[in-house]
């Protein structure tokens, strides 16, 4: 997975700098296939700083699940809601924040209401982005349905 600075952060600091809490982004990437939650799993982080900062990684968690997505209403506590690139090629960026640590679930739909794919993200307090791979999703219109405990967002979203 490539992680450009664009995603994680629009602070541009000329000197040495250590991140506040404000400053963390919590990144979700989860295309990571079931074939590779192995007990001898290895993951592998490689920084190229191009002359920029420091990279701070913390808290790395791996999961995995399919949850139900019953009991829907109105999202109340999901702030800052973007997709993006809108039409998307190959991966579309999820960005949100919540007001405490919880699950959220991606249910992707095609305009039929065909549900094509949902994923769990144990969210984290403040600013969360999700990166989702749409390579495997046929040009048209699709529905991100992005749910919270009982409650529901959709956005429309296209795949070029």
């Amino acid at each position: 997975k490539t992680l450009l600075s664009s995603s994680l952060s629009t602070l541009a600091v000329a000197s040495e700098w250590t991140p506040s809490h404000d400053d963390w982004v919590q990144v979700h990437v989860i295309n990571i296939g079931s074939s590779y939650f192995v007990s001898n799993m290895q993951l592998k982080f490689s920084f190229e700083s191009d002359g920029g900062n420091n990279l701070y990684l913390d808290e790395i968690n791996l999961y995995q699940g399919n949850p139900s997505t019953t009991g829907i209403s109105e999202l109340t506590s999901l702030d800052n809601l973007m997709l993006y690139p809108n039409p998307v090629d190959n991966e579309l960026n999820i960005q949100f924040s919540v007001k405490e640590n919880s699950d959220v679930n991606l249910v992707v739909q095609d305009i039929t209401g065909k549900q094509i794919r949902t994923d769990l993200v144990k969210a984290t307090t403040g600013n969360n982005l999700v990166m989702m791979n749409t390579s495997e999703l046929t040009s048209g219109m699709y529905f991100m349905n992005i749910v919270q405990g009982n409650t529901k967002k959709t956005i429309q979203f296209v795949v070029k």
